[in-house]
């Protein structure tokens, strides 16, 4: 908290005493969140499906989650922004169903994952954007028995294409379209089916196109609240002319991630609010696997923000608890698996927007 707030201040300031021909921050957000999930995993007909209470033995995986994003305007630069974002999760699982692995994550062990974004983007026109990014994928494991720290996946991508935004029959409609190239090594596969394991010197490269669409709305708003829907199609085409460690061509294939959401936010009250969202995420590499999760997440917060002399700063300070989290996923060849989760989260985020 005390890094969060000291990093918030230094900004403040530095922010504050900029001259006319200097790069301008725009905006700058910092979260901070700790996750606990339960899962039925004790007793003989433990089988991770259903509600069994807040046990220490039901504990699954604790997550640490820290994000730290903004945007800088280039003065100098013919109108671009500097944006910028990273998230670095920091889980320890604990999946053992009676000496059993019935879940995708392995047993008792921690890891690390790093993942930033690093872009430029220029304004086109009203509606269009030209957007150029890397962003990297960094993953670390720490086996609980051994103590031993590993790097077992980096993925890397390079991408630049058009966002065009418009309103299309009152709705708020983007459509992203992205060249990419890309590179992994080790477990990191991003939106391609294989990953860099699967190939001679356990790493890949190839390239591919992006295009994401995105759809949101507030559907009704009164003096009982706000009802909101937001929906995302994204298809990722990848390919390559690597061989993998079977001698045979990487085939090029089709990522696809579907998320739809529905969330009703009530009135505030001297900044405290409610809010309740239910979510579906369909995920799917063709030739690899798909995953379908359905949750429930209720929401309790406080919202403040405040003037200063260059922008305003907002806090929220937030508890989440998600009793409902259903991920069934089935990878090529094996049987389809179900999983039932329920989840306490707490946190708190920090912004500054400048005016």
């Amino acid at each position: 908290m005390k890094k969060l707030l000291g990093l918030l201040a230094l900004t403040l300031v530095t922010s504050g005493v900029a001259r006319a021909d200097q790069d301008v921050l725009k905006s700058i957000n910092i979260s901070t969140e700790y996750r606990q999930n339960y899962q039925d995993k004790t007793g003989d007909d433990a089988n991770g499906i259903g509600f069994a209470g807040f046990k220490k033995d039901n504990r699954g995986k604790t997550r640490v989650r820290n994000i730290f994003s903004g945007k800088i305007g280039l003065v100098d630069e013919g109108g671009w922004d500097l944006t910028f974002w990273t998230r670095w999760d920091k889980d320890q699982h604990r999946n053992r169903f009676n000496g059993q692995n019935i879940t995708q994550y392995g047993t008792y062990r921690k890891t690390d994952r790093i993942y930033s974004k690093l872009g430029l983007e220029k304004k086109l026109t009203n509606d269009v954007k030209l957007k150029i990014r890397w962003q990297n994928d960094t993953y670390r494991t720490k086996d609980l028995t051994t103590k031993e720290t590993s790097t077992t996946g980096i993925g890397n991508e390079f991408a630049v294409g058009p966002t065009f935004n418009k309103k299309i029959w009152r709705q708020n409609v983007t459509l992203a379209v992205e060249g990419v190239y890309f590179g992994f090594k080790g477990n990191r596969r991003g939106e391609y089916y294989l990953s860099g394991n699967d190939f001679k010197d356990s790493k890949v490269n190839g390239w591919g196109l992006n295009a994401d669409l995105e759809v949101s709305n507030n559907i009704t708003k009164g003096n009982w609240g706000s009802l909101d829907y937001y929906a995302s199609f994204n298809h990722h085409y990848r390919d390559t002319n690597k061989t993998q460690k079977n001698g045979k061509k990487g085939k090029p294939s089709v990522y696809q991630d579907y998320y739809t959401s529905l969330s009703y936010t009530t009135p505030s009250a001297a900044g405290i609010y409610g809010k309740v969202v239910l979510e579906n995420e369909f995920e799917r590499y063709p030739r690899y696997y798909w995953e379908n999760m359905f949750d429930v997440i209720t929401e309790a917060g406080y919202k403040k923000s405040f003037e200063t002399g260059t922008g305003k700063v907002s806090l929220n300070p937030f508890v989440k608890y998600r009793p409902y989290f259903r991920d069934s996923y089935k990878e090529s060849g094996k049987d389809r698996k179900t999983a039932d989760t329920n989840e306490v989260r707490f946190g708190l985020t920090v912004g500054y927007s400048a005016n």
